[in-house]
């Protein structure tokens, strides 16, 4: 066995104010919980903007490459209808923003530098049109919840209403079963009654 003699201890870091305030427990807390938050939040907006379906027209660009999935959206012409729809009144809703009609052409001089600076008219209308895409799977969202929300609450009640009915199927089966009990309980009260009032005759 190897002698420990002539070793010396391994010298103690001295620990300065900055490195206890580096360590200091309720310090670390905090900042695994800001990292926490910044995380959840993260993750939020990425399921956010996971969750809508981004504007066919924007994928495609036509200026630029188009995308496959929005030659699939294009070609339903459903889709594609309301997509149009969305963009007239996201184009009305911008004209409406610099006190012009909806009819207005897009070379209006309003419309044009130096009037309308960056973004120009086709920017703001794709991303009002952005605007009303997000707004509208939001309400379907919160109806489709209150809907749930609805749909649970009366499927508790029809659960209520059936723990109800079953209560009182077996408290009417129970008193079913304790009738003879019952009747015979009665009867025996009765005997006794009778007994009690008929005693000994007094003599006058």
């Amino acid at each position: 066995m190897a002698s420990n003699k002539g070793k010396q201890p391994a010298p103690k870091l001295d620990q300065g104010p900055d490195d206890q305030l580096l360590f200091d427990d309720k310090e670390l807390d905090r900042i695994f919980n800001q990292e926490a938050s910044l995380v959840q939040r993260e993750q939020e907006v990425v399921r956010v903007l996971a969750a809508f379906k981004l504007n066919p027209y924007d994928i495609l660009d036509l200026d630029h490459m188009p995308g496959a999935n929005a030659q699939i959206e294009l070609s339903d012409s459903t889709k594609r209808k309301n997509l149009d729809e969305t963009l007239q009144d996201a184009r009305m809703l911008v004209l409406r923003e610099v006190g012009l009609p909806r009819d207005a052409p897009d070379d209006h001089e309003l419309l044009r530098p130096p009037k309308m600076r960056d973004p120009d008219l086709r920017e703001r209308v794709r991303r009002k049109a952005k605007e009303i895409i997000i707004d509208d799977e939001l309400r379907k969202r919160r109806l489709q919840k209150m809907t749930m929300i609805a749909e649970g609450a009366e499927a508790k009640r029809q659960e209520d209403a059936l723990a109800e009915r079953k209560r009182k199927a077996e408290e009417k089966e129970r008193w079913e079963e304790t009738r003879e009990d019952r009747v015979h309980d009665w009867r025996n009260f009765n005997k006794k009654k009778k007994k009690t009032r008929k005693g000994p005759e007094v003599l006058g």
